[in-house]
């Protein structure tokens, strides 16, 4: 996650100010839990953490943006209109056609680092990779897919994932 314009203020008596900027969750939340503590040493890290996940964020995983959903015609058309942010689009539905939401999408680098662990919103999950190949693992009703595409710096590669239908 990320949030480059939060800022949280320590509204407890005696809290330092922790400003936020442009830094991965996992480092501001370590300083916050060091540098965040009351006249009396407790952490008030629960604050910083609840004021935090109250932003609005871009949702980052190891510095990867992606964003996802697509119910309904108006959100597909959001999406439609951030594609050319991302280099990568999955889709998600059975081979009848219905989209799927709720899949779960684990991508992997060539080195087999795990880049992104989500849950989709929806059928459509647009991500940002840095240009490279990656393996795709998605999994829906305990069945999983796996696709390995190639990002470019430039351009949107489309990756999709039909599954049987199980009725």
């Amino acid at each position: 996650m990320r949030c480059d314009e939060a800022f949280v203020l320590g509204a407890m008596t005696g809290a330092v100010v922790v400003w936020l900027w442009g830094r991965k969750l996992e480092d501001r939340l370590a300083e916050t839990a060091y540098a965040v503590r009351t006249n009396k040493g407790i952490p008030i890290l629960a604050t910083a953490v609840v004021l935090l996940l109250a932003f609005g964020m871009e949702v980052r995983a190891a510095d990867v943006p992606y964003v996802s959903g697509g119910v309904g015609a108006d959100a597909r058309q959001e999406l439609l209109a951030k594609e050319k942010d991302y280099n990568l689009k999955i889709v998600a539905a059975d081979k009848s056609g219905d989209y799927l939401a709720d899949v779960q999408v684990v991508i992997e680098s060539a080195k087999k680092e795990r880049v992104l662990d989500t849950t989709m919103n929806g059928p459509i999950l647009l991500v940002k990779l840095a240009p490279g190949t990656y393996t795709i693992r998605a999994t829906s009703d305990a069945k999983t897919l796996t696709r390995t595409v190639t990002t470019a710096a430039q351009g949107l590669r489309q990756a999709d994932f039909r599954w049987d239908v199980s009725r």
